[in-house]
């Protein structure tokens, strides 16, 4: 039997753990319309940030590699 994770190790994780108990809660009618519009709205903002930090991360893959310039700092 496979052991269930229980640490969160990042900001995915973290935010998808929060969104599945949400989601659990809303299914057994524990928010009100209030609650439940509230927390969809919530749920928008997540999804339009994700959606433009993977396309910003689109946009910088496709500019290619970038070049790292070396600066001699030693003292002569």
């Amino acid at each position: 039997m496979a052991e269930e994770k229980t640490n969160v190790t990042n900001i995915g994780e973290a935010i998808s753990v929060l969104v599945q108990g949400v989601n659990i809660a809303q299914t057994k009618g524990i928010y009100t319309f209030q609650d439940s519009a509230k927390i969809a709205s919530a749920l928008d903002f997540i999804n339009a940030a994700q959606a433009a930090a993977t396309e910003k991360m689109k946009e910088e893959d496709s500019k290619g590699p970038k070049s790292i310039v070396e600066t001699d700092k030693s003292v002569k």
